[in-house]
């Protein structure tokens, strides 16, 4: 019934009048409801055509349609709710990266500023050891601001011994402390050994008495500087006292003066 159209048109009932109904002397062979008059109308019933038809959705259809879009709208709030958390953690994960390389810049630099320090305190360690070892007197003892041991000048240390050596003896001690002996080089020098130096050995020989003098390292003693008296003629070691020079016999005991430069 509702595949087909139905087109309903107006139906008329009309009455007789009382007197037509009635007939003198006849009985009325109608019954009583053909008293009224019935008029009826063509009813017409047709079949829509297809492209009239329209298909009326199920229950079942309505539910799997409502379930399906429900269904498709958890989702995209499941994948936008997914695409802002990966969004956030790649911003933290960005963060924590610039972090971490701004930690190892920092810490490059600690770690250059630390060998910079290590290489200054070796540095510091080297020379506070050289300084020790300049305020070591020949002994082996310490020395206490250079008071009774090297003393300072310039950049030469100086030191006089108490003992009596031979020339050779004396070399040979200096040398086994780092040192050699005596060499004067200037007059301010000379003026600042003058009150120390008391016959003490020189680091000044010559081979023979037709030779110029030399000090330990070869270099000529220059004459103007001070002279080399001959109080023992024919000698060949010399000792100082005094602003001078005198020729010794090298075997002779004599104070050593011992001179080390801090270069």
């Amino acid at each position: 019934m509702s595949e087909q159209t139905v087109t309903y048109v107006d139906l008329k009932f009309c009455t007789l009048p009382k007197e037509k109904t009635k007939q003198k002397g006849k009985p009325s062979r109608i019954p009583e409801i053909s008293k009224q008059e019935v008029i009826y109308s063509d009813l017409k019933c047709r079949a829509p055509s297809k492209s009239q038809r329209k298909p009326t959705p199920t229950v079942s259809e309505n539910r799997e349609s409502c379930s399906e879009s429900l269904s498709w709208q958890l989702i995209a709030v499941i994948l936008g709710s997914l695409s802002l958390v990966l969004l956030v953690i790649s911003g933290v994960l960005g963060a924590l990266v610039r972090r971490q390389i701004e930690i190892l810049s920092q810490q490059e630099e600690v770690l250059k500023s630390l060998t910079q320090l290590n290489e200054t305190l070796e540095n510091c360690t080297l020379e506070r050891d050289n300084f020790k070892a300049q305020n070591t007197n020949l002994k082996g003892e310490k020395c206490s601001a250079y008071s009774d041991c090297w003393k300072p000048h310039g950049e030469k240390f100086y030191y006089f011994t108490k003992e009596r050596k031979s020339y050779q003896e004396c070399k040979a001690h200096c040398s086994s402390h780092g040192s050699k002996l005596l060499k004067i080089e200037n007059k301010d020098e000379m003026n600042f050994l003058n009150p120390l130096a008391h016959f003490h050995w020189l680091g000044l020989t010559r081979k023979g008495i037709a030779s110029d003098w030399k000090w330990e390292d070869g270099t000529p003693h220059p004459i103007n500087l001070f002279p080399v008296i001959k109080s023992q003629p024919g000698k060949s070691c010399a000792v100082f006292n005094s602003g001078q020079a005198y020729t010794n016999s090298c075997d002779e005991q004599r104070h050593c003066a011992c001179m080390k430069i801090t270069k």
